[in-house]
């Protein structure tokens, strides 16, 4: 039952309106909130998916040439000579005729006794190539950060059946995807592998 006076009436709508007004804007505030969320979310998502896409296609372009370069006949018969005779220079000519192509990418050649013979000038590159077992009869992969984040391949020469070393190639990973994210999405990059962040452009 409504109060008879007009002052405590006036009171009662007063509350009822204010009641509603809050319910409303608390009501604004969560659905707007939630659709800000699910669109970052989104978007996220999406730019993940996009930079995925982008490593994917290089790691799998990095790997098809170490492929090619491990399965050519002059590079597995140059790496036979200089495990006998201890001459790279064959070797290193090769390399840089036949694959000049490869300009972007550092290259490490292991002989079948471990011995470094090509890319003595990649110091950093060739103690993790060492440091990884190179002469494994299967291919190896992994994050090096030194300039720049770098995905490496390590892949074993094998001549006649025996494996007679190993050519291991490494490509920068951060161009301009990264700088494209950081123009347009903003935010940091994180990567990770094996549930281990590898790299991230957040301040250390």
């Amino acid at each position: 039952m409504l109060p008879k006076t007009y002052r405590a009436r006036l009171i009662i709508y007063s509350l009822l309106l204010i009641s509603f007004l809050a319910s409303a804007l608390i009501y604004t505030y969560h659905y707007a909130r939630d659709l800000i969320l699910e669109e970052a979310s989104n978007n996220l998502s999406s730019a993940v998916k996009m930079h995925n896409t982008y490593l994917e296609k290089d790691i799998a372009n990095l790997e098809r040439t170490a492929k090619l370069i491990s399965n050519n006949q002059l590079m597995q018969e140059y790496l036979n000579l200089a495990n006998i005779n201890g001459d790279s220079a064959p070797l290193q000519r090769l390399l840089n005729e036949r694959f000049s192509w490869l300009a972007d990418e550092e290259k490490v050649v292991i002989s079948k006794q471990g011995k470094l013979l090509v890319g003595a000038e990649h110091h950093r590159l060739a103690t993790e190539v060492s440091n990884h077992n190179p002469l494994l009869r299967q291919e190896q992969t992994f994050y090096l950060q030194l300039n720049s984040l770098e995905f490496v391949i390590i892949e074993p020469v094998s001549y006649r059946g025996e494996v007679i070393g190993a050519l291991a190639l490494s490509h920068p990973l951060q161009h301009n995807w990264r700088e494209w994210h950081m123009q347009y999405e903003g935010g940091d990059i994180f990567m990770a592998k094996d549930k281990q962040i590898v790299f991230s452009t957040a301040p250390q």
